[in-house]
């Protein structure tokens, strides 16, 4: 089902408390358990600054599903649960969407945090301001070619400590 109208679109953001107040939108990709510890982590702390100001909804909006069988990476739900262990009020969107859908609820997000490459290309249709942490080289490039000064970049190798 995709959303044809304004009107079905402000359904499927209200369906999700999206219409009211600031709302961060959250996009994290499942990796290794060290590295969903350390995004987890870092993630729970900018939610803390966030909520400092004025921000009182959170919403994990998640791209993969766990397609193929034994594929846990593209399980966006794996860390969504780990880090709504964290932030108890994280409102989970746990039906797989469709593209327009997805976008519609793009609109109503105030701030996004994004990881996977797609989720900051909806963030940047949406005109919405983001953070990225960027995991993978295709972001970095999407990102080094945009001049914006909402857009805020975080490294992902700064946040993970290997042994």
């Amino acid at each position: 089902m995709g959303v044809t109208s304004l009107s079905e679109c402000r359904d499927l953001a209200s369906r999700y408390g999206l219409v009211n107040g600031k709302v961060l939108g959250i996009n994290l990709r499942t990796l290794d358990e060290a590295t969903n510890r350390a995004v987890v982590n870092y993630v729970t702390g900018l939610i803390r600054e966030f909520v400092s100001r004025g921000f009182a909804r959170f919403v994990f909006i998640p791209f993969g599903f766990g397609s193929f069988v034994g594929r846990f990476f593209d399980d966006d739900l794996i860390i969504a649960r780990e880090l709504k262990d964290r932030v108890k009020n994280l409102v989970i969107i746990s039906e797989e969407l469709s593209p327009r859908q997805v976008l519609c609820l793009f609109n109503y997000l105030d701030h996004v945090i994004a990881m996977r490459h797609h989720a900051v290309i909806f963030a940047l249709l949406a005109r919405k301001p983001l953070t990225v942490i960027i995991y993978d080289t295709k972001t970095l490039e999407l990102i080094k070619n945009i001049n914006k000064s909402d857009i805020e970049v975080v490294d992902l190798r700064g946040l993970v400590k290997y042994a």
